[in-house]
């Protein structure tokens, strides 16, 4: 992984999991991830899946459900 959300004051933590051979023929790079985010009581998860580059759209779709929350 390269990078994680940005949410200032938070503790941000993930897990990506690319799926190498495709168990699907017409997905060629299948990949998933699950982001925590942990601040103060609150924490909160985001799941995300894409056929490849997975961290760009969990990445904005965490922060956008941050924004939401806080």
């Amino acid at each position: 992984m390269t990078d994680l959300p940005r949410i200032p004051g938070a503790k941000v933590s993930a897990l990506k999991m690319t799926f190498s051979p495709s168990p699907w023929k017409h997905i060629t790079r299948p990949e998933t991830m699950l982001t925590v985010v942990r601040k103060g009581s609150i924490v909160m998860e985001t799941y995300s899946d894409r056929n490849g580059n997975v961290e760009q759209v969990a990445n904005a779709f965490t922060e956008a459900a941050w924004r939401r929350i806080s």
